[in-house]
């Protein structure tokens, strides 16, 4: 007996969601052309650069597109990128993909606004420079009953052309989605085409690749190892041995120090031939050696070895290429300015020590939660508040500081405490 179905359905709607602004571009052109971004260039132009995204959210509303069969409902946001905003199991009762309930950027994106959840589309490279700009879109039904979305846009940097077809059919309880990229130009270009899902993860997640998928790295390929078994060092960590990296709780024990070590495996994913996911992970690469360095550096001040700390600081202002990603546009550097003039002042080298008080002094003076990977932290403050008291600016330390409550002693040297991981106050400016 033959099922029948009925036919898949397309439509445009305007849907209210709760989005968190974004500031003006730079009115600056930015070429930022040796930045490197994600093991790929990391430059922007002829797209502007945003730089300030706020923390108050308000409704908004948008035109989105909906493909609906007798199985799923799926909703695209022509407006941000013509991305996937939601995929909807009517069977299940369930999102497929991770569902964002909110419009809330993150200073992520090549050019500085990028959003999670849901399917970002992704070309010429990641994260798309229009990952949150609108795109052409239409929508049409089909004689074969199929309904298809497509979006589509000549992107600024190499002016090529892109067009996404989504198509739902009556009797299928998935997406189509076939991509068409055109050089207009008359010399060759390079691209990337990356679909980027969101996933919800939890105890009972399991990833299932196709049988071809032979190896997983992380961004930029920093480190590459073989799957299913891991072989070589990957991480720092040795599986010279072969250890299964299946992404199963049961194999979970055979990674040495699943807790520390084996989630560099089990969350980074493999980069098979025809199609390629990546769970994005809020993350900067350079953050964690800068953040050693520094720390490193203020063991080497208690010890009072300011050259040995000078050392290491000076490695906290450089962006190894193999990294993947050079220095985030915006991001501060008060903490090793402030811990260099420190060590400098400890040598008698007042110049040199007051000029890098005067670089940590610098940056945002309102506390404001760090919301993205490349935002001033808020601990940076406390930072311009010692340094400004090494300038002999007492008034303006205490203008900074007071908001964090740092005006008595004791508090400042548990503030310094956490900051500075326990340097003693001599080193600390209190």
């Amino acid at each position: 007996m033959q099922m029948s179905f009925g036919k898949a359905r397309v439509w445009e709607e305007t849907v209210t969601i709760p989005t968190y602004g974004v500031g003006a571009p730079n009115k600056n052109p930015m070429f930022l052309e040796k930045r490197v971004y994600q093991g790929s260039s990391g430059r922007v132009y002829l797209h502007p650069v945003t730089d300030k995204i706020f923390d108050e959210k308000a409704d908004r509303a948008y035109r989105a597109l909906f493909l609906e069969n007798d199985f799923i409902r799926v909703m695209l946001l022509p407006e941000i990128g013509g991305r996937i905003q939601r995929a909807y199991d009517k069977i299940g009762g369930q999102d497929f993909v991770y569902y964002n309930h909110v419009i809330k950027p993150a200073l992520v994106g090549l050019a500085g606004p990028w959003i999670s959840g849901g399917i970002e589309f992704n070309w010429p490279q990641h994260h798309r420079p229009s990952t949150f700009d609108p795109v052409d879109y239409t929508c049409f039904e089909n004689a074969d009953g199929s309904a298809t979305a497509v979006m589509g846009e000549i992107e600024a940097m190499f002016r090529t052309k892109s067009t996404v077809r989504f198509t739902l059919y009556p009797d299928r309880a998935y997406i189509e989605i076939s991509a068409q990229l055109y050089n207009r130009t008359p010399v060759p270009q390079t691209f990337l085409w990356w679909a980027n899902p969101a996933v919800a993860v939890n105890d009972n997640t399991r990833t299932i690749f196709p049988p071809d998928v032979t190896a997983v790295m992380d961004h930029g390929k920093r480190a590459v190892s073989t799957f299913p078994i891991a072989t070589g060092t990957y991480y720092k960590v040795d599986y010279s041995s072969g250890v299964s990296i299946f992404l199963t709780k049961s194999t979970e024990k055979n990674s040495p120090s699943p807790k520390r070590r084996s989630p560099h495996l089990r969350r980074r994913t493999a980069r098979p031939r025809r199609i390629c996911f990546c769970m994005a992970c809020m993350w900067s690469s350079t953050a964690m050696p800068h953040a050693a360095l520094c720390r490193k550096a203020a063991k080497r001040l208690k010890a009072g070895d300011a050259k040995a700390a000078i050392e290491c600081l000076e490695h906290t202002f450089t962006y190894p290429e193999n990294l993947g990603e050079g220095k985030l546009y915006g991001a501060q550097e008060n903490l090793q300015n402030y811990l260099l003039g420190e060590a400098y002042r400890l040598l008698g080298e007042k110049a040199k020590a007051e000029a890098c008080y005067k670089k940590a002094s610098a940056g945002l003076s309102v506390p404001q939660s760090a919301v993205y990977y490349n935002d001033q932290p808020p601990e940076s403050i406390f930072c311009q508040g010692l340094a400004l008291r090494r300038l002999g600016a007492e008034e303006q330390a205490r203008a900074v500081s007071k908001p964090y409550g740092f005006r008595r002693r004791a508090r400042a040297r548990r503030g310094a405490d956490r900051l500075f991981r326990r340097v003693p106050a001599r080193f600390s400016g209190l």
